[in-house]
């Protein structure tokens, strides 16, 4: 059990463990189908998180075969107080992108707006510049807009 406390094998353990929850979803939703359901054999919009999910598994078992191997020098269970910072780094940006969604869903026409919010935040929590925050969140959502609404005619209204 030592061994699994060290190197990649945490990473590993994860990566499986979210690799595997993305496969159930896909396979117990109807609604994703994997091959599309017309005779011409079009992919269905199951297809890129299966093919995402299952390469997560597999990498997560490969980090996990490599971690046990290597007897890693990383002792993940250890908290210094690096690891503490970036633990709470992590939640802060998991919580902003809950927030993210919930604003979307809370005002239904105002996802960009919400994005150029969300990209400064976190921006904010990881520390960088004004200058590039700004730059940041003007080319993330101006691409995202140009991306989604303008070349693939997709709106982010109900």
């Amino acid at each position: 059990m030592k061994k699994l406390t060290k190197g990649d094998a945490i990473p590993g353990i994860f990566s499986v463990i979210i690799g595997v929850f993305g496969l159930v979803l896909i396979l117990t939703n109807q609604k994703m189908t994997i091959l599309g359901n017309s005779l011409t054999g079009v992919l269905g919009p199951g297809f890129f998180p299966f093919l995402a999910s299952l390469c997560l598994v597999l990498l997560g078992i490969a980090l996990i075969s490599r971690g046990i191997r290597q007897n890693g020098g990383i002792d993940y269970l250890n908290l210094t107080p690096e690891t503490k910072k970036n633990f709470l780094t992590i939640g802060l940006i998991t919580g902003s992108c809950l927030l993210l969604l919930i604003i979307w869903k809370l005002t239904k026409n105002y996802f960009i707006i919400s994005l150029f919010i969300y990209s400064i935040v976190l921006n904010l929590l990881l520390k960088r510049s004004k200058v590039f925050t700004i730059i940041f969140a003007v080319v993330l959502t101006g691409f995202i807009y140009a991306l989604f609404v303008m070349a693939f005619g997709i709106n982010f209204r109900p």
